[in-house]
C-alpha cells in the first residue's frame, strides 16, 4: 500500500496542484528513515520489517502507529 501511495505521489510532483486525496501521500515520503531515526535502526530494518523478510514487534507497532497517524492526519483534513 505504502509503495503504490508514493508511486501516485510521485506522479504528481510535476503538477502545480495535488489532487486532495493524494496530498496525505506525501507524508509517507521518508517513512523508513523517520522511523528508524525515532527507534535507533536502519532504514532498511523498517523496511525489512515493512515487507516482511524481518521481524520485530518494535518496529511494526511503530509502523502502524504512523500509518495509522498519517490517515487520522487525512480524515481531519477531509472532515
Amino acid at each position: 500500500m505504502v509503495t503504490r501511495i508514493l508511486s501516485e505521489f510521485n506522479l504528481t510532483l510535476h503538477r502545480k496542484t495535488t489532487p486532495p486525496e493524494l496530498e496525505h501521500a506525501a507524508q509517507f515520503y521518508g517513512i523508513y528513515s523517520r522511523l528508524a531515526k525515532k527507534l535507533g535502526v536502519t532504514p532498511q530494518h523498517v523496511r525489512h520489517v515493512a515487507i516482511g523478510l524481518r521481524s520485530s514487534k518494535r518496529v511494526s507497532a511503530a509502523i502502524d502507529r504512523e500509518i495509522r497517524r498519517i490517515k487520522n492526519s487525512a480524515c481531519e483534513k477531509a472532515a
